[in-house]
């Protein structure tokens, strides 16, 4: 069944029981902690309960001892705390309600309750004796101070003193020392009724007193007794719930070992189950692969589950046939590649060789070819410079005329420029005349002007301090015109000089026409030079071109030659060398096949 089962399924299968088993124990545990926790609970309230029995016997200890009412009232409480503790547990737990321990208990606290309220009832009658005593004791003091009644006052003081001793320490000597001082106290008080009647009276009350203290003394008994059943019986139901619990606990860990142990070993025993169905198949599978990888192919994998690894072992035999297929193809290829590649590698060498010798020829031809195209390039070249230079000739010839010409026309502009400088020197030295003329009369009005002024400064000085600021004024005009008449002597030698450097200026310019009409008449015989060389550069010009369209020509028809001798050559290189590549291809292919029939040699069909 496993080998059928896929592998999610038997891991499913196999954490699944596991699990199972562990949901088991822990259920087990579970259940067995709450019986235990159940047990604890019920131990823990019986516990409560003997704890308030315990301080309900202390306070009714402290109530007996000192008569105090709270005691009595914390006596009660803690009884009824029992009460109540054990009523929450037996709702909690139903099944405490048919322990007959705990319902003999609850009726020992009952019974422990009635006595202690007949106890109570006994000490309040103690409390009301002891009053009544207390108010005859003082009624016969007062009787027998008011008589004189020494004796008797003093007897009755010895009684009170024997009767709180006995409240003190029950003691019965002081029971008997009382009535000895009772009877001698009567004695004295013979003759006195109302001290009589005082003494009876305190003594009935003190009997009373002495009957509700045995009385106490009997019901204290009864208390001592149920308190001690009660708890002894609450010990016995801790220790039966305790007994439960172990005997839980014992189980609890029995159940848990045992489901432990049987979870494990059926692990164990699962988890083999699944590795061997898992391991063995993938041994086997791994043996044939082994196999597969040294070549063998001859060995079958066998394995018949229906899981993944059955579904991979089907898929790794399919691989194995269609492998041997393959191989046994690849072998017979092989084979018949050898054998053709043999065959194309000696066509190829005869093809390497009659490719060669054509490439040979056609190299030879392509030479003589490139020869003449040589020889052409060069007479072409030759023309070609012939022609650059007569148009060099033509163009620098042209750019000659043009140049004398332009050069004709400056001359003529110069010439003309002379004639028109030469008339505004002539002009210029004029007017240098004009203005040494305007100077010489700006001299004299200077002259007059300083005169003017050195007269103002003698007038000026005849005034006084009156004329003062006149003298300046003169001083500054005389220093004026001094200024002026230094100045029109400058400009003066300045216009001397001017007029002449306008004269040599004339001169020269005259001279300077007479050279400028000469060069023009040099450069119109230059010119008709220039027009002769223009007619002959054209002629060669003219033959040049003719020239060159014939070698052209030529050039044009050696190059097609050249161009198809280089074709043919190129596609015979193309040709030998796709040739030799292919003897190379067929050198491989030719070892490839070798080393496949090699490589297969190693395979085992």
């Amino acid at each position: 069944m496993l080998k059928n089962m896929k592998l999610s399924k038997k891991l499913y299968l196999g954490f699944g029981i596991v699990l199972f088993l562990l949901v088991v124990v822990g259920f087990i545990s579970y259940s067995k902690i709450m019986v235990v926790a159940s047990e604890a609970r019920k131990m823990d309230a019986i516990s409560n309960v003997q704890n308030a029995i315990y301080e309900a016997r202390l306070a009714r200890y402290m109530y007996s001892s000192t008569g105090d009412e709270a005691f009595a009232q914390k006596t009660e409480e803690q009884l009824q705390l029992a009460f109540k503790l054990v009523d929450g547990a037996v709702q909690t737990y139903p099944d405490m309600k048919n322990n007959q321990n705990i319902s003999e208990m609850m009726t020992l606290v009952s019974s422990y309750q009635n006595e202690f309220n007949k106890f109570k009832a006994a000490q309040e009658l103690k409390k009301s004796n002891y009053t009544e005593m207390t108010n005859s004791a003082r009624n016969a003091l007062a009787e027998a101070a008011n008589s004189g009644e020494e004796g008797v006052a003093k007897l009755l003081t010895l009684m009170r003193i024997d009767a709180l001793r006995f409240m003190n320490d029950s003691d019965p000597a002081n029971l008997k020392e009382f009535e000895k001082h009772y009877s001698s106290a009567v004695a004295a008080g013979a003759g006195n009724q109302r001290i009589l009647a005082d003494l009876n009276s305190y003594k009935e009350d003190f009997d009373k007193w002495v009957n509700a203290f045995n009385t106490q003394v009997d019901i204290q008994a009864e208390l001592v007794k149920a308190a001690q059943k009660a708890q002894a019986l609450s010990i016995v139901v801790v220790e039966e719930y305790k007994n439960e619990m172990d005997s839980s606990i014992s189980t609890a860990v029995v159940v848990i070992i045992v489901f432990s142990i049987a979870a494990v070993a059926l692990g164990i025993f699962i988890s083999v189950l699944i590795t061997r169905s898992v391991t063995v198949p993938m041994g086997q599978a791994i043996d044939f692969a082994a196999h597969l990888s040294k070549g063998d192919f001859s060995k079958p994998l066998d394995i018949k589950q229906q899981d993944e690894i059955g579904h991979l072992a089907s898929a790794m035999e399919e691989m194995r046939l269609k492998l041997k297929e393959i191989i046994e193809g690849i072998i017979m290829s092989a084979g018949s590649l050898a054998s053709g590649s043999t065959e194309l590698a000696s066509t190829t060498e005869e093809l390497a060789t009659t490719f060669s010798d054509q490439a040979q020829q056609v190299s030879s031809v392509a030479s003589a070819v490139e020869e003449i195209s040589t020889s052409s390039r060069l007479v072409m070249d030759s023309i070609h410079e012939v022609s650059d230079k007569s148009q060099s000739a033509k163009q620098l010839t042209t750019e000659g005329q043009n140049n004398i010409v332009s050069a004709n026309e400056v001359m003529a502009e110069i010439n003309k420029s002379v004639g028109e400088l030469s008339t505004t020197v002539a002009g210029l030295a004029k007017s240098s005349e004009d203005i040494g003329s305007i100077l010489l009369v700006i001299n004299d009005i200077a002259d007059q002007t300083n005169l003017l002024a050195l007269n103002a400064a003698i007038e000026a000085a005849r005034a006084g301090d009156h004329g003062r600021g006149f003298a300046v004024v003169a001083d500054e005009v005389r220093k004026l015109a001094e200024r002026t008449q230094q100045s029109t002597e400058e400009i003066k030698t300045i216009i001397s000089q001017f007029i002449k450097e306008t004269a040599r200026t004339n001169k020269e310019m005259a001279e300077a026409g007479r050279k400028v009409q000469d060069g023009a008449n040099k450069l119109d015989a230059v010119d008709r030079i220039f027009e002769k060389i223009v007619d002959s550069v054209n002629e060669i010009s003219t033959a040049s071109g003719m020239i060159t369209s014939a070698v052209g020509e030529q050039s044009q028809a050696i190059a097609n030659i050249n161009d198809n001798a280089q074709v043919i050559s190129s596609g015979l290189e193309q040709s030998t060398a796709a040739i030799t590549q292919v003897s190379h291809t067929v050198a491989d292919l030719q070892k490839q096949a070798d080393d496949q029939m090699e490589g297969t040699r190693i395979f085992k069909i």
